[in-house]
């Protein structure tokens, strides 16, 4: 077999583990609160884990790609979105 093919196959295996084992990381946050639940960044009940999961789609294209030609300077820009996302998760608002 192809050594990307090999590396695709164990990537998307991965994502769909992580993708089972969402819900169970989901649980685990929840037990952690700073002392300022209202505040910025504090992690709460209601953190949407569509965020999570979209910067792990958007980083899976960017670890494909440097496992394949390796890092490039453009890259750094290719992971704006998944900064974004991120952001989004741990600060964004609340959707409730």
């Amino acid at each position: 077999m192809d050594y990307k093919l090999v590396m695709i196959i164990l990537i998307l295996g991965i994502l769909i583990y992580l993708l089972l084992r969402l819900h169970y990381l989901e649980e685990l946050l929840k037990h952690y609160h700073f002392k300022n639940d209202e505040g910025v960044c504090s992690l709460s009940r209601t953190k949407n884990p569509l965020y999570l999961l979209m910067a792990m789609i958007t980083f899976l294209p960017n670890l494909i790609n440097w496992i394949a030609n390796g890092f490039e300077a453009i890259d750094i820009v290719r992971l704006i979105p998944v900064v974004v996302f991120l952001w989004l998760y741990y600060c964004g608002d609340d959707d409730e």
